[in-house]
């Protein structure tokens, strides 16, 4: 028997999934940033993300009020991702 799908509501939450240490990002992830800044994939490549040690690539944080370091794309403000769309 299939698991039923979980839902979250982004609304009622500080952003803890923009908190993580480790958030993967994968070459067709890269192309959709990169199509959403209007910037060559391998500009958004080393502007947004960094190398996670173990072959792949994570995206980059930045300092965050509540959690000391989030996620780069975090709005500061309404605690929502910026390029979930782009994604």
């Amino acid at each position: 028997m299939a698991k039923a799908p979980i839902f979250f509501n982004c609304l009622n939450c500080t952003a803890y999934c923009c908190t993580y240490g480790h958030i993967p990002v994968t070459k067709t992830d890269i192309k959709r940033l990169a199509k959403h800044f209007g910037i060559p994939s391998d500009a958004a490549r080393k502007k947004f993300t960094k190398k996670d040690g173990k072959g792949g690539r994570v995206l980059r944080h930045r300092f965050d009020a509540i959690f000391h370091s989030a996620c780069r794309f975090l709005d500061q403000e309404t605690r929502l991702c910026t390029i979930h769309k782009a994604r």
